[in-house]
């Protein structure tokens, strides 16, 4: 197995429905929209935002972590519409292990459309095929059953759950649960 180059440079990947293409203050008012949903932080730790200062803060952090090669975040972009509704991202990569964590969040408008599976889809495609990744893992909250149902959809297994991991907006505590795939298995 070859390992992965030293420094990963993260392309925009093309899906049948979808682009994931790169973050940037452009996309600002659309993440703004489905980020003051109360939904949308159903399984997440923090409350929805309130401003669009919340919404740009949040974002700038996520492209300066995205620009210093911490994480690589994009955005999911609907191709005919030509609107974003969600982030998909990439964090945790372990270079020597050649593995990584997802993490994603996607508009309550549009989901169960499987706009999740496509994003899912076209970054293990990339991850495993292009940069000879061997291991992606996810961590979801114990009753975020439509995202475990849906990793598992797409070929995770269930390998244990984190204890108290999450610390809900009300201090209570709930499970994480721990799903991966290896490259043999997609």
């Amino acid at each position: 197995m070859s390992n992965i180059k030293n420094e990963i440079h993260f392309s925009e990947l093309v899906g049948e429905r979808i682009n994931l293409i790169k973050i940037s203050m452009n996309g600002l008012h659309d993440m703004h929209e489905y980020s003051i949903i109360p939904k949308f932080y159903e399984h997440f730790e923090y409350e929805p935002f309130k401003t669009i200062q919340e919404t740009e803060k949040f974002l700038r952090n996520l492209i300066q972590l995205t620009n210093n090669g911490i994480r690589n975040t994009w955005f999911i972009k609907l191709k005919k519409e030509n609107k974003i509704i969600g982030t998909f991202d990439v964090r945790n990569i372990n270079r020597k292990r050649l593995s990584a964590e997802v993490g994603y969040g996607i508009s309550p408008d549009f989901w169960r459309q499987g706009f999740f599976s496509e994003s899912l889809i076209l970054v293990l495609k990339y991850m495993f095929l292009e940069l000879n990744f061997y291991r992606i893992e996810a961590v979801c909250n114990e009753n975020n059953i439509a995202s475990i149902l849906g990793l598992k959809k797409n070929g995770f297994k269930e390998e244990g759950r984190m204890r108290g991991y999450y610390r809900m907006k009300d201090s209570t505590r709930q499970d994480g649960i721990l799903l991966s795939i290896i490259q043999d298995e997609f």
